[in-house]
């Protein structure tokens, strides 16, 4: 049994937990806090808890056009097929699967992450995995995904990058942000995206950064320890 009152809730806001009673194993307490609150910050105030929660990614699409596209010079890949999904056979690393509203061709209209990835196989393999039933192309372009009234197209964006690196990249985004089908190291899955507000990158690019030069570092002083 898990029961506790939090304030108010919005997508990022800070919440205060005023009371917690738990009766759970020393493990299931270990999973609940890691699945879902792997993203959070807590800080002691007055005998209370305060969660921070992580940015909704759909909300901040912008933010993940301007690294992918913007600074890492990725290039988007349209998915329409199950039996041809994409992805290099050449490449591994990164990658990232939008939605975007299909509409009148010539209207801008924003991607909407929903899976953040990493493979060190090449990517046209993992992308297949994908197109078999229970995964993420087989969910969108079956209509199971997302729930939201529409027409939707699939996209993708990878970065050739090391597998390390790739790994690294994964956990930061999936620290920073809860991604509606990312279920390891992210909340469970949603099948709604909640679009009703929009991030600008200089409101995420902050917390991302720091996300990413706190993981560098820990890093860091592992290989510290492995060189003493």
């Amino acid at each position: 049994m898990c029961r506790f009152s939090v304030d108010s809730y919005s997508p990022h806001n800070t919440h205060t937990v005023n009371s917690i009673i738990l009766v759970l194993s020393p493990l299931s307490i270990k999973h609940m806090l890691y699945y879902k609150f792997a993203s959070s910050q807590i800080t002691h105030t007055s005998g209370s808890v305060s969660l921070k929660m992580p940015y909704l990614a759909e909300q901040c699409g912008e933010f993940f056009y301007w690294t992918l596209e913007t600074k890492w010079h990725c290039n988007p890949g349209k998915i329409t097929s199950l039996q041809n999904p994409g992805g290099s056979a050449f490449a591994r690393g990164l990658y990232v699967f939008f939605l975007q509203k299909s509409t009148a061709e010539g209207e801008d209209h924003p991607l909407y992450p929903i899976y953040v990835g990493q493979t060190r196989r090449n990517f046209k393999v993992r992308f297949q995995e994908h197109a078999n039933q229970g995964g993420v192309i087989y969910k969108v372009l079956n209509n199971q995904f997302p729930g939201n009234p529409g027409q939707w197209s699939l996209f993708e964006y990878t970065y050739d990058v090391q597998p390390v690196v790739a790994k690294f990249l994964e956990s930061i985004h999936l620290q920073t942000f809860d991604v509606a089908l990312n279920t390891k190291e992210n909340p469970p899955a949603r099948d709604n995206l909640d679009l009703s507000h929009t991030y600008h990158p200089e409101d995420v690019k902050a917390e991302f950064v720091q996300n990413y030069k706190q993981g560098a570092k820990e890093l860091n002083e592992a290989l510290v320890y492995l060189e003493d």
